[in-house]
């Protein structure tokens, strides 16, 4: 199909270009035909980049007049007059954060901020570029011929390692990973919320994602998300195909397929995902299966300045320092081991828990996994978040909530974003009594998904799942399955209650 074309400084373009916009700053790839477009390897990281666009600075649009502003100032707030020539201020369509964006792109991220007030509610030119690739890889995707292909890839089970490529040590090797067996019919959000993350040790539901498709660029992540650092989309791929969409069997194609996924778009912890093996339908079990790993996760939040790795240098040198305690200590109060019962105490002999950065418990992930297999699936809409009211931290701040047994707890309820469709919101209150941990989770009847006690996927399971009759929150495969769960399930199961996670 021919795309439409458009003129902008008498060159021939793909994209709506607004007649101000001056171009500084644009990759010169959204200039250029996006039915030609060829996906690159990023050379500073040797992944495919999103969408297989790489940023070259140096390299500007060719037969363009660029107007240079003789200062930039940082456009945060704009100012735009209507037809009465009433002017209101709104903000940027995209929320960049320079802290997040390499040094050699921060000044072009800064000059496409001065012109975004033009794309007011209208897509700007790399969202109009992007959503091309898009449209013609989702038609692909969902061709005939390929839809055969993909049923048969979901009826293979994967065995697939998972390796965290930005945490190295001492002799420079990755050692954080894991190696799992899954179905090909596994949809990708399934796989991340009930899978990557509990094996890999990450919170479920707390920070945004995204897949790279390793063969042409492709981005997969989820289209509808209260995700905090989902705010960073604009600079981690534009768009992204909705990963509830789509199956493992999808991208997975042969033993040569490959991902990568990035977790937390602020932090930025990239995994690799790589096939060791396929097992052909006839031997396949559709079962998900934690078969061994390496490494501890490393605490959430925690990859900025400084990084990770700075840190665990840190905790592989001098235990006796002061920096060591206090690296300790933040790791205890971070999301994914604040609530682990051995902070305190080390098998019950008073022994305090200190993180080790190479430990690993396969029977632990194990039951991580299928406790989360088990589980609801996450509510992405009403993520985890710590809010709190603003009358309340400036009460707090100015002293104004301490009464005879200390601080009052809770005077007002915090702010919450998130749909509450289908879902309860579960608020915990903060040892400082000011801040709640607050997540919406899914109640009433479960989507059907899996099997909840073996994994097997909605879509390879014949006959096809059945859900528990008395609290509608889980699916089986069979009466084997639902008999074996019924020891663990039936603390949860409440008729019209949801399972606790």
């Amino acid at each position: 199909m021919t795309l439409p074309t458009y003129t902008h400084s008498g060159k021939t373009v793909w994209v709506k270009l607004h007649p101000k916009d001056t171009l500084k700053g644009l990759n010169p790839v959204f200039l250029t035909n996006p039915e030609t477009h060829i996906a690159q390897v990023d050379p500073k990281t040797s992944f495919m980049a999103e969408w297989g666009i790489t940023h070259n600075r140096e390299k500007q649009p060719t037969g363009f007049s660029q107007k240079t502003e003789k200062t930039i100032k940082p456009a945060f707030v704009f100012e735009i007059k209507n037809s009465k020539g009433k002017s209101r201020k709104t903000k940027p369509t995209h929320e960049y954060d320079l802290d997040d964006v390499e040094d050699n792109h921060a000044a072009d991220v800064m000059a496409r901020m001065q012109v975004q007030h033009l794309y007011y509610n209208a897509a700007t030119p790399e969202e109009q570029w992007i959503k091309h690739l898009a449209k013609a890889k989702e038609a692909s995707l969902n061709s005939k011929e390929n839809q055969q292909l993909v049923r048969d890839r979901q009826k293979q089970d994967y065995v697939v390692k998972i390796c965290l490529e930005d945490l190295k040590n001492q002799q420079g090797e990755k050692f954080c990973y894991r190696i799992v067996q899954v179905s090909g019919g596994l949809p990708l959000n399934v796989f991340v919320d009930k899978v990557l993350l509990p094996v890999m040790g990450w919170s479920r539901n707390y920070h945004a994602y995204y897949f790279i498709d390793q063969h042409d660029g492709t981005v997969y992540g989820p289209s509808r998300s209260g995700f905090v650092d989902v705010k960073h989309q604009a600079l981690r791929g534009v768009v992204w195909l909705d990963d509830e969409k789509y199956t493992l069997a999808h991208i997975l194609k042969d033993k040569d397929s490959s991902l990568l996924f990035n977790y937390d778009l602020g932090d930025m912890w990239r995994h690799s995902i790589t096939i060791a093996s396929i097992h052909p339908a006839s031997s396949s079990t559709s079962k998900i299966t934690l078969l061994s790993g390496s490494g501890a996760c490393p605490p959430e939040d925690r990859n900025l300045d400084p990084s990770w790795q700075d840190r665990y240098n840190i905790l592989m040198g001098n235990r006796h320092t002061r920096a060591y305690n206090n690296l300790q200590h933040e790791i205890h109060s971070s999301m994914n081991y604040k609530d682990l019962p051995e902070n305190h105490t080390l098998l019950g002999r008073g022994i305090p828990w200190q993180y080790d950065p190479h430990h690993f418990d396969l029977e632990l992930f194990q039951q991580k996994l299928s406790d989360a297999v088990a589980s609801r699936l996450s509510d992405k809409t009403g993520p985890k978040k710590f809010v709190a009211n603003p009358y309340d931290i400036m009460a707090f701040q100015q002293g104004k909530r301490s009464g005879f047994m200390g601080l009052v707890p809770g005077m007002t309820m915090p702010p919450y974003e998130g749909s509450g469709k289908g879902s309860r919101l579960v608020q915990e209150l903060q040892e400082d009594g000011i801040w709640y941990l607050c997540e919406r989770v899914r109640s009433g009847e479960e989507p059907m998904l899996l099997c909840g006690a073996c994994g097997k996927p909605e879509v390879v399971a014949e006959p096809e799942l059945m859900k528990c009759g008395r609290c509608k929150g889980i699916w089986y495969c069979g009466k084997e399955c639902q008999k074996g769960h019924w020891k663990v399930h039936k603390k949860v199961c409440v008729p019209g209650k949801t399972g606790k996670r």
